[in-house]
């Protein structure tokens, strides 16, 4: 596999003159740049872009207009999104939608790929992905938690990559369109590795996707792993065997995540007290909520909501 630092050409001169520092800065860079728009990555006609980095730097919290979909090669480190933190390590790929805001924590020789996609190209495509059960989630917030790869499936999303990046660097009659065929192969390549996790039957996966549509609308009410299961329509212990396997979490853990990346969201986007915040997340006690935000964080609400309203602030970092 070739390691190139950038494969993208005209990625790092656009990155310099537009808006001067690269993705991959120093987290008061970031800080103060806080958001990529698609004219700062992509040149004006063209496809994807991929970027390898051998040695990813923290970053404070940015976020960007495209789609990006993230591959580790090695390393480890978190990624930060919503308030949560999820360890990464080699074979881990995870997805960015546009304007969801992420950081890198905690970084040991994370190595990553990313394949940068435009608004545009997902819109156009967003039919043959819906088609998939995984490839819905492209679009939404389903991939921002990591999922491993096989070591043959790993190889198969590096394969399709590499053959990007010789197109984009080819400049042959027809590169385009190819780099966009390649590019939908690849993302079918990781709906469909999310459509089917091992060891779990087809009836299997359509009931706890039930299940997590019914956590999604219901984790402010009062909940327990008796109705979650109802929910799929399977015994308590049947449910939480099939669930973990499905969605590498506990149920009561996944709620627990659902009611605090709510919670996150109410402290960036409203005014309310964390008293309200936690009840409207399902935790009406605040002493509860705000033991658990800082479990599943690392911070408490209130440090949350200032450092959100700090990084907000375009003075911020200067």
């Amino acid at each position: 596999m070739n390691t190139s630092e950038i494969r993208a050409k005209g990625y790092d001169k656009r990155a310099k003159r537009r808006r001067g520092p690269a993705p991959e800065s120093a987290p008061g860079d970031a800080a103060q740049l806080g958001y990529w728009e698609e004219t700062m990555v992509f040149p004006p006609h063209g496809g994807p872009a991929v970027i390898r980095r051998q040695t990813q730097c923290e970053t404070a919290q940015h976020g960007h207009a495209f789609t990006e979909l993230v591959i580790v090669t090695g390393g480890t480190g978190m990624h930060a999104v919503d308030g949560l933190r999820y360890p990464l390590s080699p074979g881990d790929l995870f997805v960015i939608t546009g304007r969801r805001r992420h950081a890198y924590r905690d970084t040991r020789q994370l190595a990553l790929v990313n394949v940068l996609v435009r608004g545009d190209f997902m819109r156009a495509h967003r039919r043959e992905l819906d088609e998939i059960r995984g490839g819905r989630g492209l679009l939404g917030a389903a991939f921002h938690r990591p999922r491993t790869l096989a070591p043959e499936e790993l190889d198969d999303c590096l394969r399709i990559v590499e053959r990007i990046e010789q197109e984009v660097a080819g400049l042959r009659e027809g590169g385009i369109a190819m780099q966009s065929a390649l590019l939908l192969e690849l993302l079918i390549t990781v709906s469909r590795r999310v459509e089917a996790p091992a060891g779990v039957a087809e009836l299997g996966r359509a009931q706890i996707g039930r299940a997590l549509s019914f956590v999604d609308r219901h984790y402010a009410e009062e909940l327990d792993l008796a109705r979650m299961a109802s929910a799929a329509g399977m015994s308590p212990r049947s449910f939480q065997r099939h669930f973990k396997a499905a969605v590498g979490l506990p149920p009561l853990k996944y709620l627990q995540r659902q009611r605090i990346a709510n919670g996150c969201r109410l402290l960036r986007e409203t005014g309310a007290s964390i008293q309200a915040i936690a009840a409207d997340c399902g935790l009406p006690e605040p002493a509860y909520f705000c033991r658990l935000f800082r479990q599943m964080t690392g911070t408490t609400p209130g440090a949350f909501r200032s450092r959100f309203t700090r990084d907000q602030d375009p003075g911020a970092g200067v």
